[in-house]
């Protein structure tokens, strides 16, 4: 699956029709069904604490398939990725647990965040805090944590060298991590001071924003940071509590990029997250959305107006996936050429589409004249409606995409997150390493299908002082 680059990554983090009829869309947005999270509920329904249980004989792996130098392999209920590479003496391992913000109520939002930042951050059981620092740091090493939408987790990164002693760090903070109440402490108030600056910045203030306004009623609409009343309320063994029950075999993807040899890491994994006892969970659905067209206002004494408008898009995995990355980045160049260079309206506009299963794709700019603005935009969202792109214009696009497709897999941490991404998102690992075949494929025709099919039914959110602008502004009507 495709990185984001950093213009995207300022619209993703937090949170992201024919002519005069339009076409059935019933494929718009897909429902899907994933292996359930224990904890799911209605309202602030939380786990008991209770210890981790393993297993005394560990299944040998099976081989699920293998591609290119990326082999896939099951170890129980346990998924493991690895991909090898030589060239770097860097290794980047990632333990995701499935769910994200599906695991997530108004009562509980937060507590993911809070207990996977103190897992891996005070310690362990068998290795105090500042000797689990000292450790790392003496290799050049980290152990961190991470959160998505759709999945959390922990990462390793690590020389080769080093990898086993790390490893034994990594697995530690995983399976018997201390989480010492001075360090839930700190970690609370670095939260709640997140949580508490969400609005400051005007982009920040537009993701959340456009967030509420786009998820109303959707897992996504949840903040992993959680809010202030939550963040507070959770006890220190309310978060080692939920820290375990995370961790079930079956919502569980190891993935490891890295010059190791798959024999000797799989027996490492079998060692640690392989010995966890399975337990059966019921599936879960994460709802899809049909986008609603409409605009909420956020006053805000600015001296231009953020605009950010979402609009359901085809999930990773879909057929039209790859078309619809290919004509929104093409509708990017356009609108840059449009609305900055030759009416210097702007000096930030942009389009994409999202990596998250519930998907969607968006328009950004800032504008100071937003009448003078969107007009402009819709009109080069109407051409590519109307007209197939030019067969050498969309070749110079699906290049620029390959050269940033690179660029974005420098590092063996984008590598990891693409195959994961790909596994959790789309349904198969795979897709990460032939999604550029795919693209290649992608034709004018294509470019014009999914831009009749998706682009409609705008959710606007507008932060600035234009509170007063007409909601027909932002209909995007099309033709």
């Amino acid at each position: 699956m495709r990185e984001p680059r950093t213009a995207v990554l300022l619209i993703l983090v937090l949170l992201v029709a024919a002519c005069s009829s339009k076409p059935q869309r019933a494929d718009k947005s897909v429902a899907t069904d994933d292996p359930g999270f224990l904890l799911r509920g209605e309202g602030r329904a939380l786990p008991g604490l209770t210890e981790l249980e393993f297993v005394e004989q560990v299944p040998e792996p099976s081989l699920l398939g293998e591609l290119n130098d990326v082999k896939a392999y099951r170890i129980g209920d346990l998924r493991v990725i690895h991909k090898h590479t030589a060239a770097n003496p860097v290794v980047q391992a990632r333990l995701y647990v499935l769910g994200g913000l599906a695991n997530m109520t108004p009562e509980t939002a937060g507590i993911e965040e809070l207990a996977l930042r103190v897992a891996t951050t005070g310690g362990t059981i068998e290795t105090a805090r500042d000797r689990f620092n000292a450790q790392l740091d003496a290799t050049g090493a980290a152990v961190f944590s991470f959160t998505d939408r759709d999945y959390s987790g922990y990462g390793l990164k690590t020389l080769t060298d080093h990898f086993d002693q790390n490893w034994d760090l990594f697995t530690q903070a995983v399976l018997s991590p201390a989480m010492p109440a001075e360090e839930v402490n700190v970690r609370r108030t670095k939260q709640l001071a997140s949580i508490a600056s969400l609005l400051d910045s005007p982009d920040s203030h537009l993701r959340y924003a456009s967030g509420k306004h786009m998820f109303a009623n959707h897992p996504y609409e949840q903040l992993h940071i959680g809010t202030k009343e939550n963040v507070e309320s959770f006890t220190r063994d309310e978060l080692i509590a939920y820290q375990r029950a995370m961790l079930v075999p079956a919502n569980m993807l190891v993935v490891v990029v890295g010059n190791l040899e798959t024999d000797e890491l799989l027996e490492r994994v079998r060692k640690s997250f392989g010995r966890l006892q399975p337990r059966a969970v019921a599936p879960i659905k994460l709802p899809s959305f049909t986008s609603e067209p409409g605009v909420t206002f956020a006053g805000k004494e600015l001296p231009t107006n953020y605009i950010l408008g979402m609009f359901a898009g085809p999930a990773p995995g879909h057929a039209d996936y790859a078309p619809m990355m290919i004509a929104t980045d093409y509708l990017r160049e356009r609108l840059f050429e449009e609305v900055r260079t030759k009416r210097n309206l702007t000096y930030a506009v942009s389009s994409g589409i999202a990596d998250v299963r519930s998907n969607y794709a968006y328009l950004y700019v800032t504008a100071v004249e937003p009448e003078k603005t969107m007009p402009v935009m819709f009109a080069e969202v109407a051409k590519l409606r109307q007209n197939p792109v030019d067969a050498t214009s969309l070749e110079q696009t699906k290049n620029v995409f390959i050269t940033e497709h690179y660029m974005g897999l420098q590092t063996q941490g984008s590598q990891a997150s693409m195959l994961a991404r790909a596994e959790l998102t789309a349904g198969d690992w795979r897709k990460a390493e032939t999604q550029l075949e795919e693209i290649q494929a992608v034709t004018p025709a294509d470019v014009q299908r999914v831009a009749k099919t998706y682009f409609d039914d705008y959710r606007f959110a507008v932060v600035g002082p234009g509170t007063d602008l007409p909601d027909e502004l932002f209909a995007g009507t099309q033709p």
